[in-house]
């Protein structure tokens, strides 16, 4: 996908001569590294989206940058938004909780054992 995009931009390294045979070249390198994949490639579906028209700069950042920023990055920062601050919340009633037990423990002059029974401290 990413070098389709690149290929439509015309930029870097599609910017050459040739660019259909870069592109075939691209492809064959990634075709012949990935070989022990194509059951995957084999199984997988096809999306159906056609590919970008031919894009100059502005092109792709709107097809490729935007659509990911938009589709992915904005909706995913919410989603872990939401998380951090149920965690925060967590984070501050457990806080809250234990300085509470602490309070209790220390208001307890030393009668309260791990176990919760009372122990009275003999004085020497």
């Amino acid at each position: 996908k990413a070098e389709v995009f690149l290929f439509r931009a015309g930029v870097p390294p599609y910017d050459q001569e040739n660019p259909i045979q870069v592109l075939v070249n691209r492809v064959a390198d990634v075709s012949e590294t990935s070989r022990d994949l194509k059951l995957f490639y084999v199984m997988a579906e096809s999306d159906g989206k056609k590919p970008p028209p031919n894009l100059d700069r502005a092109g792709y950042i709107k097809y490729r940058l935007d659509t990911q920023i938009e589709g992915f990055f904005i909706p995913t920062a919410r989603k872990l938004a939401k998380k951090s601050s149920m965690l925060k919340t967590c984070q501050a009633l457990l806080a809250t909780g234990s300085a509470a037990i602490g309070l209790v423990a220390g208001s307890a002059g030393g009668a309260m054992t791990a176990s919760g029974v009372g122990v009275q401290a003999s004085q020497s």
